[in-house]
């Protein structure tokens, strides 16, 4: 409710221009459209190698759009690197977020919570809102994703190497296997 109450003056309109582009008074959305239109032809254009990291820019200049930024990481990889990278990136978000979402679901019996089990729904949510708010922004090479990805993948790493002993298995004397 304060939110609301303190919100600036036309922010409403701002947020209904999101699903009703004639309310867009600055056009944005439409120069976000024109964008991903430009950035296909590019990667139509350019397939296999793409236009160069970090040149998307260029790439839709030269398509006729002005200096903008394509506004959705897919499209990025794919003009900059070509739709082979682009796929190997989807394939490895893809990849990553299973694996952590294994480890959350097995890891543990029906109930019961560990550490592990946190740090894998953590980062199972975290990899999940960079899925979605990737649609939206420019940001492939921002170390936001690949730090949520090295930790989801250690996370997977560390449920697969630890061993749970029940408190009753445990041995009394833990040097006694080796004598």
């Amino acid at each position: 409710v304060a939110f609301i109450a303190f919100a600036p003056e036309g922010y409403g309109t701002r947020i209904e221009s999101i699903f009703d582009s004639s309310k867009d008074q600055v056009g944005s959305s439409q120069v976000r459209v024109n964008a991903m239109r430009f950035s296909l032809e590019s990667m139509a254009e350019h397939p296999l190698f793409g236009v160069g990291v970090g040149m998307n820019i260029l790439g839709i200049k030269d398509l006729g759009m002005g200096w903008q930024h394509v506004h959705n990481v897919y499209l990025q990889i794919g003009t900059e690197m070509g739709v082979p990278a682009m796929i190997i990136f989807v394939v490895f978000l893809l990849k990553v977020f299973g694996s952590v979402r294994n480890v959350a679901k097995a890891n543990t019996r029906i109930g019961e919570v560990t550490d592990v089990k946190v740090l894998a729904i953590a980062c199972e949510i975290s990899l999940a809102a960079y899925i979605i708010a990737a649609f939206f922004y420019p940001v492939a090479y921002h170390f936001y994703m690949y730090y949520v990805a090295g930790f989801c993948l250690a996370i997977k790493q560390i449920a697969a190497s630890s061993i749970q002993i029940e408190p009753a298995e445990q041995p009394a004397n833990p040097y006694a296997r080796w004598a």
